[in-house]
């Protein structure tokens, strides 16, 4: 159970931590 909730955590952090450095990129780039 306890894995299913890391597992899970993981999943949805992921696509989150992504988007986040990809906006990143962007900033720097339109500066």
């Amino acid at each position: 159970m306890l894995l299913f909730e890391i597992s899970l955590k993981v999943g949805i952090a992921t696509p989150v931590f992504i988007v986040q450095i990809c906006v990143q990129e962007i900033t720097i780039l339109n500066d």
